[in-house]
């Protein structure tokens, strides 16, 4: 393989060769009269060969242009010098037009002017000083002909300048297509009226050939720039052919009107077919950047997602800027890694990390940097527009991303949000059943398995009951979370209503799903949740191969949920027909009977409040507050809702008291008072149906005092069980923040200050304490003439 520099040296020599074969061209072209009167092709090419290869082409042009004198039968001396001329013309041009930020693509107004001013008319001023001198000096130029040898070669190496480098321009480095239909014919039409215009500047007057104008204006409207020069070339040889022939109209003018002319009209067809390229150019770049953005608007109409998005707007923006990469980054909060949505023109580079050198340009969203639009160092190709351009085209691009990133960012957040449980997080109603049916038809479709699990939370009613619901609903959201971190990404957890929880688990047969739920409910009751303490889960599963349908899929593994809470809660069960089967009659009836039983109880002790105008809703309250004191004497949710349920009917003895005995009040004759204390033993014994023993017993004793002399029984503090001292105190306390017909309510403070001063002697000490530690955290905040009805649902 050659080296650089043997590949740069083999450039070299063949640029020379091209050099010279170009050199003798114009020399066969230009020679009027005996007279080397212009040399356009070797001036154009050598601006052009230092401007795209670089000021290290400068030897081909030196080594081209003095083989060339040499060959033409110029001095060694003179040779050398008109090459010195043209090397530093090309030189000097290329300084004058990077100062400029000149393109070649010349798709600016400012590239033409750069080119027509500084190459055409400023640089060429240094080729044709040397090039004069050098014929001086070693040529044999009289001194009397130096300044029409001058202005001769100034106007040619400008015309060179002028017609052939943006031939070259636009032609060099570009690709080519291949002309099709229409086109097609336009092309034949086109070079078909230049044939008869190139024989009319042959031999018609010289005002005639301004009439190729229209001809010159149709190629480059219909073939913008390429046609622009192709003609100009063509019709400016066509010039120089006609000022040499003998019969043609300008062989009687003289040498110098005749390159006149010739100067004057190529300068007019070329500066006029340029600017008017440009002009085509810069419109047809406003309307490709305009359909281009109209690609990624369109794209953001259409939701498309932003995984598809970022890449279709990557490669839309490069191809249009004429890149050969661009990035969509967005770096990750906390550190430097890296997010890519890349094109590339060429085979893709991948990497870790962003380019840390390039042209970047933010994509805000709502105001917000989101990301940013990365050209690597390196990534513009010749054809890609200055770097002041590029930012403002970028910049568009960028808020376009910016507004299809929004746009699906509001989209998806939508569908979260109506796709999702706000409590939980976890999939609704809606969102279930939809995969539901999508899984089902997939896994049909292919003979795949499918598990449908249903999950209740073991006695979700009393934990909301005993540790109210804003504890529960930090119950149900643990429990979801702790069931989602077992889940496969292809399962669908979801809550279904209440604390009913879903669960889809594609690609999983009855025995995979149940080893899956099985470490769910493992992994719930592993670790208390807060004030519940241990939960437990039930769960009951199915999967497609016992139930044929979206809707027996449900059935079944409800069916298993149901055989699973009838038979001891706080496992999981897999559907089976021959296992899972109705209650009997028997316990059926048992289930109705104690079901029945609690409602009527319940409704008997609401009756009861509502009969005693002075104990609306007492028992209520009094739920609330017996409640609060378990629970800060650290009881478990189990025995705080035991506490609840037999103070919500612990007054419902006072059915058995007469009428007239409750209108008293707290007036009572000591024959009344002897009916109205028994309310608490006759309360007992109707609750004995519904009730645990342990309950009863609370209920018998709340209206026993610390120091015995209470009743029914008078036993003292150290004889009562902790759920009668806590009954006892929480009724009391109701009494006091609620008051009487004959006794105003006392504010919180003070109940609590008049049960702290009776502590010892009506009420046991450890449930003061209890009340003290419920009050300091905001227990009894609010109003307390209400009682708080979520407490009881």
């Amino acid at each position: 393989m050659p080296t650089g520099r043997t590949r740069w040296a083999l450039t070299v020599c063949a640029c020379a060769a091209l050099y010279v074969g170009a050199s003798r061209i114009g020399f066969a072209l230009a020679y009027i009269d005996g007279t080397v009167s212009t040399v356009w092709i070797p001036a154009g090419l050598g601006l052009v060969m230092i401007v795209l290869g670089g000021r290290t082409m400068w030897p081909a042009i030196l080594i081209g242009e003095f083989v060339a004198n040499l060959i033409h039968g110029s001095s060694a001396s003179a040779s050398l010098g008109m090459a010195v001329g043209d090397t530093l013309e090309a030189l000097v041009g290329q300084a004058l037009l990077i100062r400029v930020h000149f393109r070649p693509a010349m798709d600016r107004v400012r590239d033409v002017f750069a080119l027509l001013i500084l190459a055409a008319l400023m640089s060429t001023l240094v080729g044709a000083i040397f090039g004069t001198a050098s014929l001086l000096f070693w040529g044999g130029l009289p001194w009397s002909d130096a300044w029409s040898t001058w202005y001769t070669w100034w106007l040619g190496d400008a015309m060179g300048v002028i017609v052939v480098a943006p031939l070259l321009f636009s032609h060099i480095g570009r690709s080519f297509r291949i002309a099709r239909g229409v086109q097609t014919l336009e092309l034949i039409a086109f070079l078909a009226v230049l044939v008869p215009v190139v024989l009319i500047a042959l031999g018609a007057p010289p005002a005639i050939g301004f009439l190729t104008l229209p001809t010159l204006v149709w190629g480059t409207l219909r073939f913008g720039q390429r046609g622009a020069t192709i003609a100009n070339a063509v019709i400016a040889c066509a010039l120089v052919l006609a000022a040499r022939r003998a019969s043609s109209p300008l062989s009687g003018l003289s040498l110098s009107n005749r390159l006149l002319l010739i100067q004057d009209f190529a300068a007019v067809a070329t500066m006029t077919t340029l600017v008017l390229a440009v002009e085509i150019a810069e419109r047809r770049r406003d309307a490709a950047e305009l359909a281009a953005l109209t690609v990624v608007a369109t794209a953001t109409a259409k939701d498309t997602p932003i995984d598809d998005l970022l890449p279709l707007s990557a490669r839309v923006a490069g191809e249009f800027l004429g890149l050969d990469e661009l990035l969509v980054v967005r770096a990750s909060a906390g550190d430097r890694s890296i997010r890519h949505d890349s094109w590339f023109a060429g085979p893709a580079r991948i990497g870790a990390q962003a380019p840390e050198h390039g042209l970047r340009v933010p994509i805000l969203v709502h105001g917000v940097e989101w990301g940013q639009l990365v050209i690597p160092e390196g990534a513009a190709s010749s054809n890609s527009l200055p770097d002041a351009e590029v930012l403002t085209s970028l910049t568009r691009f960028a808020r376009q991303i910016g507004l299809g990133i929004a746009s699906a960012d509001a989209r998806d957040g939508l569908i979260e949000r109506a796709s999702t449980d706000p409590l939980t997080g976890l999939a609704n109603h809606r969102r279930f059943h939809e995969r539901l049916h999508a899984e089902l038809a997939r896994a049909s479709r292919h003979g795949r398995p499918l598990s449908v699990a249903m999950i209740d939370i073991d006695g979700f009613k009393t934990i909301n009951d005993a540790v109210g619901h804003v504890a529960g609903d930090e119950v149900l959201k643990t429990v979801a979370n702790r069931i989602r971190e077992v889940m496969r990404a292809e399962a669908t957890v979801a809550r279904l209503g209440g604390d009913e929880i879903g669960v889809l688990l594609p690609e999983c047969d009855i025995e995979t799903a149940h080893a899956v739920i099985e470490r769910a409910r493992k992994m719930v009751c592993a670790k208390p949740i807060a004030s519940a303490g241990i939960v437990r889960i039930s769960a009951g599963i199915c999967d497609n191969a016992q139930a044929g349908s979206v809707e027996q899929l449900r059935e079944f593994a409800d069916a298993a949920l149901y055989w699973v809470k009838a038979h001891g809660r706080n496992q999981v069960m897999a559907y089976a027909p021959e296992a899972i089967h109705e209650l009997s009659d028997d316990e059926r009836a048992t289930r109705l009977a104690r079901s029945q039983a609690a409602i009527g109880v319940r409704a008997l002790a609401r009756a009861i409040d509502a009969k005693d105008p002075m104990t609306a809703r007492h028992s209520e309250q009094v739920a609330a507050f017996a409640s609060a004191l378990a629970r800060a004497r650290d009881w478990s949710p189990d025995r705080v809702a035991l506490l609840r349920d037999a103070a919500y009917v612990h007054d419902v003895g006072k059915l058995a008291i007469p009428d007239g005995v409750l209108g008293h009040g707290e007036n009572f004759s000591a024959e009344e008072f002897e009916h109205a204390k028994r309310h608490s033993e006759i309360g007992a014994q109707i609750a004995a149906e519904i009730l645990e023993s342990e309950q009863l017993d609370w209920i018998r004793w709340h209206h026993e005092r610390a120091d015995g002399t209470g009743f029914p029984d008078g036993l003292s503090a150290s004889e009562l069980p902790d759920g009668a001292k806590l009954l006892a105190l929480a009724d009391a306390f109701s009494k006091l923040v609620t008051g009487s017909a004959h006794r105003e309510p006392k504010t919180v403070d003070e109940a609590v200050a008049e049960c702290v001063e009776q502590a010892g002697t009506k009420f046991a000490p450890e449930a003061v304490a209890a009340l003290l530690a419920a009050h300091d955290s905001g227990a009894f905040d609010g109003d307390l003439t209400q009682a708080a009805p979520h407490a009881y649902r």
